[in-house]
């Protein structure tokens, strides 16, 4: 059993459901989590050392406007036992243990950021030794381990965003490539292919060369020409997702007026590379509903997969550069199948794609990074357990994409943007590939979201990702928002431009012509 104790501002803060149990590697573990009398009480199917995570109001919690509102805290890995922990406390330990590691890697000892981590270090210490060890702390000591954890995340907040001086000026310039190239040939007394990514060693991820790319995902169903003007001033290439359920609603019918019609746009007047996919997801929106009865008939429902990558493949290999083969299977929420059968639709997947468009790029999707299904899904596989695990199966994928919503059915919870850049650090150290972004988003309205801070999410989000090197492109959830959408597109359902477009639009322009979009340095609070 594990139990936190919180400070009796913080306890109505606190949802149930927005708590979950973490094992190692942060993935979710099986258990209980109850919330009695103001303290979190854990109880844990396994002895061993287990600690939470919770989405909370961050500001709310330390007492100070941090800009991060509603986010996601983690604690260490902790022994069970009775004597309960202090919550806030430990959330400071684990991210300042956070901290000192990305400082050490990302190479950031001097300056300011060397200035926020002494004082990060100091306020830890000084919360530590109020504490005690004490069964019941007495409030000087609570009110020190908040100050602790509000300098922390302040800390790393402007750490995290930092990166986007160091490097992707860098990177807009070609330097940072160059850089990487000339290294490579000095390991290896070779050249390097050109324009290829160039891995090296005590680096993470891959160095890809040129600008990082932004786009945006149209729904198909919807189509006019101030749409298009849209996705023409805003973005680099267009995405269309090939949903199955539109395009064969019925078995051995095909249906591909809609989304010929942007493609069509795209290639012919806009003259704009299209990515397409994913070509097998199986959530219900995206499934046809004839498909249900084969579920539990594997050897059929590969043949249905085989045959319709073939034709849409068939089809649109001569205008479509990227696929994304397949998304979410090892989510396995919906048509549950075991870790050999997802495998095995991967491959069949991939292999038509590559065989029919030998020259096309080809992404594997992986849905929810974070892994938070993993808790709540029967046979579900941790996500970037199953992405190293499809390049150990030998599939030929080009690159790996992660989807970023946020704040939404079946999405990831909202995470800082140091939680998020340790995330993209770990998927982009351990599978050496490029990694694309795709449905990233957050709504207009509800989860405590409105216009502006959908705006400020996106550029907080945007200047972490294509900070990283490694970060091959972006692409936003939605262009438009429909009747049976969340709110998150560019443009709302009234036709109206959000601030978030306008923003997005800025953002583009200024990786053109090889600027950075951020030039402001982010400095912690005093």
């Amino acid at each position: 059993m594990l139990r936190f104790r919180l400070p009796q501002h913080a306890r109505a803060l606190l949802r149930p459901d927005a708590i979950r149990i973490i094992g190692p590697e942060d993935l979710p573990a099986a258990g209980e989590v109850s919330v009695e009398d103001g303290t979190i009480v854990v109880r844990c199917e396994s002895p061993d050392s287990r600690g939470i995570a919770v989405q909370i109001d961050a500001d709310a919690l330390c007492e100070h406007d941090l800009g991060l509102g509603e986010t996601t805290l983690l604690t260490c890995l902790l022994p069970q036992r009775q004597r309960a922990y202090d919550l806030v406390l430990e959330f400071a330990r684990r991210r300042l243990m956070l901290l000192l590691n990305k400082i050490e890697e990302w190479s950031l000892f001097e300056g300011d950021v060397g200035s926020l981590i002494d004082r990060s270090r100091e306020a830890f210490t000084e919360a530590l030794v109020a504490a005690g060890g004490k069964d019941a702390p007495t409030p000087e000591a609570g009110q020190r381990a908040v100050e602790a954890l509000r300098v922390i995340l302040d800390a790393s907040r402007a750490m995290a965003l930092s990166q986007r001086q160091a490097t992707l000026p860098a990177r807009l310039s070609g330097e940072l490539h160059a850089l990487a190239v000339e290294r490579y040939e000095r390991a290896q007394q070779e050249p390097a292919p050109p324009g290829a990514p160039i891995l090296l060693a005590g680096t993470t991820g891959v160095i890809l060369p040129g600008r990082p790319l932004v786009g945006c995902e149209v729904d198909p169903r919807v189509f006019s020409e101030g749409l298009a003007r849209v996705v023409a001033s805003s973005c680099d290439f267009l995405s269309t997702p090939l949903r199955w359920s539109d395009l064969e609603p019925s078995e051995g019918t095909y249906s591909f007026a809609a989304t010929d019609r942007w493609i069509e746009w795209a290639v012919r007047t806009a003259k704009m590379p299209v990515a397409g996919g994913p070509l097998i997801d199986f959530r219900p929106s995206r499934t046809p509903d004839w498909l249900e009865i084969w579920e539990n008939d594997h050897e059929t429902l590969r043949e249905l997969v085989a045959e319709h990558v073939k034709q849409i493949v068939t089809r649109y290999r001569r205008t479509i550069r990227r696929w994304s083969v397949v998304n979410g299977l090892a989510v396995n929420r919906y048509f549950p199948m075991d870790f050999e059968q997802m495998i095995d639709l991967t491959r069949i997947a991939v292999t038509i794609v590559r065989r029919l468009h030998p020259q096309a790029n080809i992404i594997i999707e992986i849905d929810q990074p974070w892994g938070e299904y993993c808790s709540s899904v029967p046979r579900s596989i941790p996500p970037l357990a199953f992405a190293e695990m499809t390049q150990q199966a030998q599939i030929p994928a080009d690159g790996f994409a992660l989807r970023l919503s946020a704040a939404q059915d079946d999405a990831s919870w909202l995470y800082d943007p140091m939680e998020v850049s340790a995330m993209l650090d770990r998927y982009a150290a351990c599978l050496e590939r490029p990694i694309l972004i795709t449905g990233l988003g957050a709504p207009a309205e509800g989860h405590a979201f409105d216009e502006e801070r959908q705006q400020a999410w996106l550029d907080e989000m945007m200047s972490v990702i294509l900070a990283k090197p490694y970060i091959h492109s972006v692409c936003w959830q939605s262009l438009y928002d429909t009747e049976d959408s969340p709110p998150v597109g560019l443009i709302s359902r009234t036709g109206a431009a959000r601030p978030v477009a306008r923003r997005f639009a800025e953002i583009r322009a200024a990786l053109r012509e090889g600027r950075s979009p951020w030039t402001q340095t982010i400095a912690a609070q005093p």
